[in-house]
């Protein structure tokens, strides 16, 4: 029993000295400014961009490979960077879903929530099953 206190107490102490160490070190945090977390996100969006098959196809295409348009895009400057992002979405390439798109895409949403039971906004697609057990 005396084994077991104090086995308790020598982990007790060896975790709190754990946390103690080591918690300075993980928990670090400043003050970020909007500016910065939005050309992070926009070189986020644009190194994104790099990663898709169709753009390395085309980069290959024109002698630039995967990685160096990579060390490219981290020389850019954050105005240019800025400007390339907001030209994305109107370049066929970073075009989004559209109208249609989002709208096929909450049909769909709905379809699976119907199917496993937690809406019921189209009927027929549970139909079969209900019936079933209304004959039971």
């Amino acid at each position: 029993m005396a084994g077991i206190v104090l086995l308790k107490r020598v982990l007790c102490l060896v975790l709190v000295g754990s946390f103690v160490l080591l918690s300075p070190a993980a928990a670090q945090a400043g003050l970020v400014s909007t500016e910065a977390l939005l050309q992070d996100g926009a070189r986020n969006r644009v190194q994104a961009l790099l990663e898709r098959d169709e753009v390395r196809a085309q980069l290959e295409a024109h002698g630039i490979g995967a990685d160096e348009a990579r060390l490219r895009v981290a020389a850019l400057s954050n105005a240019e960077i800025a400007a390339i992002d907001q030209r994305i979405d109107s370049l066929p390439a970073g075009a989004g879903l559209g109208w249609l798109g989002v709208v096929a895409l909450v049909a769909l949403a709905l379809a699976i929530t119907d199917y496993f039971g937690v809406t019921n906004v189209y009927p027929w697609i549970k139909e079969r099953d209900r019936a079933r057990d209304r004959r039971y």
